[in-house]
């Protein structure tokens, strides 16, 4: 958590509402919620989806 305040701009985060069938609880998303409001704060690019993550790597380059 520390680079998100550090080094924001080589800090990447991305919280998936499930993998392989499994999902968080809602108290797991509210929490993931208030963290990804906080590090996209801080200049965190905050992704929901590999589709969207994989789009901005390749865009990179």
């Amino acid at each position: 958590m520390d680079d998100n305040t550090t080094k924001p701009e080589k800090t990447i985060l991305c919280i998936l509402d499930e993998d392989s069938g499994e999902k968080w609880s809602s108290p797991q998303r509210k929490s993931l919620e208030v963290v990804s409001k906080l590090v996209k704060s801080n200049g965190v690019k905050v992704f929901n989806s590999l589709e969207k993550l994989s789009k901005f790597l390749n865009n990179k380059e």
